[in-house]
């Protein structure tokens, strides 16, 4: 459906930009290369994105072991301002370690909560 669209449009934009061209537009051609083209484009940079992101959480969490391993408590929002992240990345990041049985949690909840190595 969408390629049909595409290559409607396409015809109807040709004819209007070269009304008294002998040369007509292959319009099937043209829109299959314009959408393989966005298709390659959006899963390319999918891929980029997806590894820089991986290789970030990767240096983070070794960041933050080294943190844990000065011996000190740590809160949520000691790993939001020492790496740079989100309330929910910090969270995430935290809870990662925790299950990993890494660190464990002093307090309940809420902002008095605190991390330390195990």
């Amino acid at each position: 459906m969408i390629a049909f669209a595409a290559n409607v449009l396409t015809a109807y934009l040709s004819d209007h930009a070269f009304p008294d061209s002998r040369w007509s537009w292959d319009t099937t051609t043209t829109t299959a290369g314009m959408l393989a083209l966005i298709v390659a484009f959006i899963f390319r940079r999918k891929e980029d994105c997806s590894e820089v992101k991986n290789e970030n959480v990767g240096q983070n969490m070794e960041k933050l072991m080294e943190i844990f391993r000065s011996g000190q408590p740590v809160t949520n929002d000691v790993v939001q301002m020492l790496l740079g992240v989100s309330d929910a990345t910090a969270t995430r990041y935290l809870d990662r370690l925790e299950k990993e049985g890494k660190i464990v949690q002093i307090g309940r909840d809420g902002r008095f909560v605190k991390y330390r190595i195990k």
